[in-house]
Formats: C-alpha cells, sequence, structure tokens
C-alpha cells in the first residue's frame, strides 16, 4: 500500500448538497401582452398603450404601477409563409409584433386572486396570464439551502475519515456556483377561455400549491491530518 509522500497535499474535497421544501407565501402572476402594427413606432406606441391600460385596470384593485414589472421586452419584424402558383412558400412581411411579459407578486389570498383574475380576464388589453406560487424571501431560503449543503459536506467528510483512520483539519476553501434556483412551486394553475367569459368579482380560487422544493450544492475542501 503506497504511503503518503511528504510533497503530496493531504486534502479531502467533498461535495455536499442542501435540499428544502417550503411552503409558498406568494401568489405570482405571469402576464404577457402582445400585438402588431405596420411600423416599429407603431407598434412600439401600441405596446405602451396596452401595458398602460393593463397597469390602470390593476391600480383599480390597490396595486401601484411600479408593482407590475417587466420581464422581458421585444418588439420584431413578424413574417407569414405564402403558397404561390408553383407551390413554393414565401415569407411575406406583415409588420411588427411586440411581446411585453410582466409579472406580479402578492401575498397568497383566495379571494384577493379572484379580483386579479377578474380584472384580467375582463382587461380590454386581453393578456394572457398564468398563476404560479414563490417564496417571498428568496434569501432566506438561499442561505438556508447553503448552510444544509455545508453540512452535508462535513458529514459525509466526518464518515469518510474515520473510515479511513484519519482526521479533519481546517477548512481550506469553499466552492459554490451561485447559480439562479428558481423558488416556484410545481403546482399549475390554468384557467380555460370560456371560464374566463364567467368570471365575476366574487370568484374564489382556494388552492393549497405545494412545497417549493429547491436544491442546491456546495464543494468544500478539508485538510487532513
Amino acid at each position: 500500500m503506497r504511503g503518503w509522500d511528504d510533497n503530496m497535499e493531504r486534502i479531502i474535497k467533498v461535495k455536499g448538497k442542501g435540499c428544502v421544501s417550503v411552503k409558498p407565501d406568494t401568489t405570482r402572476i405571469d402576464m404577457v401582452l402582445s400585438g402588431s402594427d405596420a411600423t416599429y413606432e407603431a407598434a412600439g406606441k401600441l405596446a405602451t398603450a396596452m401595458t398602460e391600460l393593463l397597469k390602470v385596470k390593476l391600480s383599480g384593485i390597490g396595486f401601484l404601477k411600479d408593482n407590475i414589472k417587466t420581464t422581458y421586452f421585444d418588439i420584431s419584424p413578424y413574417y407569414e409563409d405564402q403558397i404561390d402558383e408553383n407551390g413554393e412558400v414565401h415569407q411575406i412581411f406583415q409588420g411588427y409584433k411586440y411581446v411585453h411579459g410582466m409579472k406580479l407578486d402578492f401575498p397568497n389570498n383566495a379571494d384577493f386572486l379572484g379580483k386579479v383574475i377578474t380584472v384580467l380576464s375582463s382587461c380590454p388589453a386581453k393578456p394572457e396570464y398564468k398563476i404560479r406560487y414563490t417564496i417571498a424571501d428568496t434569501e432566506a431560503v438561499k442561505n438556508l439551502i447553503i448552510g444544509k449543503a455545508v453540512a452535508d459536506a462535513r458529514k459525509k467528510a466526518e464518515v469518510l475519515t474515520q473510515a479511513a483512520g484519519i482526521r479533519l483539519g481546517a477548512i481550506q476553501t469553499m466552492e459554490y456556483t451561485w447559480d439562479e434556483i428558481e423558488f416556484v412551486s410545481s403546482t399549475d394553475v390554468s384557467i380555460s377561455d370560456t371560464v374566463e367569459e364567467t368570471i365575476t368579482a366574487s370568484a374564489r380560487f382556494n388552492v393549497e400549491p405545494e412545497n417549493v422544493e429547491a436544491s442546491d450544492s456546495v464543494t468544500v475542501i478539508w485538510s487532513i491530518v
């Protein structure tokens, strides 16, 4: 059996994983407005008008315009396929299309969600929307995950070193990727166009969303003695 070389760095490198399951406390509405016009400028003006209309409607139930956050915005030329007399397909320029993605977060409340959906369903801007559930204080949950990951790495390292008859020394480095974690419940709520037409201001959506499941990993390097 080969012994330790005096010049060999005596370290152990272990990856730990932290996992959490947290009850969501926030409802998120992902909204998309889209439309088209003949010119870039006209499409931009239409996007501004429809966005302002949506914000005004939502302000009627208590939201500030700043509560509605843009997630993406794009204005691009769009084309339609046309087939000529020879059966060949050609892309014909039709104008410019805008797509404006937004999100709106608020504390979970079944009655208030009904009011929000009523506004969105009746708004002349005709937004497409999706209901999701998330966590308000994501930073606290991230810290919890990291703490669990480091503890998991230490537990694994202690098992390994005990089995090998050696002892853990001081931590040399910790490696963490800082990847973006999406704290969203797997619960998916959808409302058909037919149902939208019958929604009233007294509508109540009593949904109990699944917990938010999230995980991340940390790699810790110890010296060994």
